[in-house]
Parts: C-alpha cells; structure tokens; sequence
C-alpha cells in the first residue's frame, strides 16, 4: 500500500505446528506484545508479531509483519534498535489493528477475540 511518499508492507505467515519460544523470538529485536501475542521490532523498525491461532496445535501461530517509510531509523544510532524513532507508534497501532482484522474476520482463528484493542506495545 502507498500513498504519496509514505509506504506500508504487511506479510501474514500462518505456520502450524511450529514452536515460537517467546524468549527466543523476542531476542531478534525490541519485544513488542499485544496481549499474549509477542514478537520484536528488529533494527528497521518493522513489526513481527507472533499471534495464537490454534486450529490442532496449541503452538500454531499467524506471524503478522508491518514495515513502514512512516518511522525510518536514525541510521547513526547505536544499536538503531535501541531507542524509538518518531512513526514507531503509528506502526504499532497499525499492526495492532491488522492483526486483529487478520485473527477475527479472515482466518478465524479460535480466541482472536481476545486480542485488546489499543497498539501493540513495545517493550
């Protein structure tokens, strides 16, 4: 999606059957949450957010992914990660809504509805 000079990438992964270990995937980047889905904002600034949907296996997981131009790193900033960058917080209100759109009404995935509303939360 783009609009002007801004532009916004969304992927969704639904991966069953895999193990997603929070401590291991919040290591990648800064740990994000919403509710008990988890996930990291790695050095660019995008959003991986690891959301339950449980269809047969209780580790099945819908990895919903936003990356932006609205919130572009400080490229001299050491780790870039390390402090939020202006547009941060309009990527994690985003991701929060795609992925409540994505559980709820596209897959239906069981307890969607339980995902808050509000941005995702970066640690």
């Amino acid at each position: 999606m783009s609009t002007k000079s801004r532009e916004v990438l969304i992927t969704v992964e639904a991966v069953p059957a895999y193990q997603y270990p929070r401590q291991t995937i919040e290591r990648k980047g800064v740990p994000i949450s919403l509710g008990s889905a988890y996930g990291y904002m790695p050095r660019e600034h995008s959003i991986r957010l690891h959301v339950p949907c449980t269809f047969k296996h209780e580790t099945q997981r819908v990895v919903v992914g936003v990356s932006s131009t609205v919130n572009r790193p400080d490229t001299n900033s050491t780790p870039p990660q390390a402090k939020p960058v202006e547009g941060d917080d309009k990527v994690a209100t985003f991701t929060a809504a795609v992925a409540r759109e994505i559980t709820r009404d596209w897959l239906k995935c069981p307890n969607a509805d339980k995902l808050p509303e509000g941005p995702v939360k970066i640690h």
